[in-house]
């Protein structure tokens, strides 16, 4: 049913969307949960392992097993609650106890095979380790043929073009050749492509930039072709600090 969902996705959806799926739960699942990103290997899948624990609603003291399921609704719903470009990386689910603690060389094993884990961080909690999703070409944010493996970076570009897409067609589609030159077209999508331009420090959006924004007519149709760099995650951040001697 999950590879039925994304055989949908992938070639009969009109805009794209994503599918979130439940993994293994314990440590013993990890490697079958591996195997299964593997087997997806889609920018639009997402695959989450580990079972958690939850409270029992008439006993708080009692602590109920859930599966991997249940926290891939609590990583959907998450996602759903902020806009495609804030990354879930370093996020809370708001779970108190999993029934898969990872460790160091786990986390990596897991990013590396496309697998969606939990971490502690102190000061956050338990919180979503990376949002990546399971392609497995993932040595670069972006790669040659516009792929990512990160989960923020395919949901900015599915909300530029369906946006963009959505807005042209009731503007244009039904009116005749000479209502909408190459210029009209063009200027149209550079004005939406600014106002999708984030400003560092100030505002937050979908892009930091665009360029090459191009439209061609063939027949009766036009076609718009356009550059832009995605307002990525931040998910490193590494500090060094070096002792000095103070009486040099």
């Amino acid at each position: 049913n999950n590879v039925k969902i994304l055989s949908h996705i992938v070639n009969d959806a009109e805009f794209k969307k994503f599918v979130i799926i439940g993994g293994g739960d314990v440590d013993a699942d990890f490697a079958t949960t591996k195997t299964s990103a593997g087997t997806l290997n889609s920018r639009y899948a997402s695959l989450v392992h580990g079972g958690i624990e939850v409270p029992y609603i008439l006993n708080s003291a009692q602590m109920i097993k859930k599966s991997s399921l249940y926290k891939a609704a609590l990583y959907l719903g998450r996602a759903s609650g902020v806009e495609p470009q804030v990354p879930l990386t370093y996020k809370d689910l708001r779970i108190q106890k999993e029934q898969h603690v990872m460790t160091d060389s786990q986390r990596v094993d897991a990013i590396n095979s496309g697998v969606v884990a939990t971490r502690f961080v102190p000061q956050l909690g338990i919180v979503v380790n990376q949002q990546v999703n399971t392609l497995q070409l993932n040595d670069f944010l972006i790669n040659p043929d516009g792929s990512s493996p990160e989960l923020s970076v395919e949901r900015i570009e599915a909300q530029l073009n369906r946006e963009i897409s959505s807005n042209s067609r009731v503007l244009f589609i039904g009116n005749n050749l000479a209502s909408a030159s190459q210029a009209v077209v063009e200027s149209f999508t550079i004005g939406y492509l600014l106002s999708k331009v984030a400003e560092v420090g100030v505002s937050d959006n979908l892009i930091l930039d665009f360029k090459n924004v191009k439209a061609e007519r063939s027949g009766t149709s036009w076609f718009v072709s356009y550059d832009f760099q995605a307002n990525t995650p931040i998910n490193k951040i590494f500090h060094t600090g070096t002792i000095i001697d103070p009486s040099i």
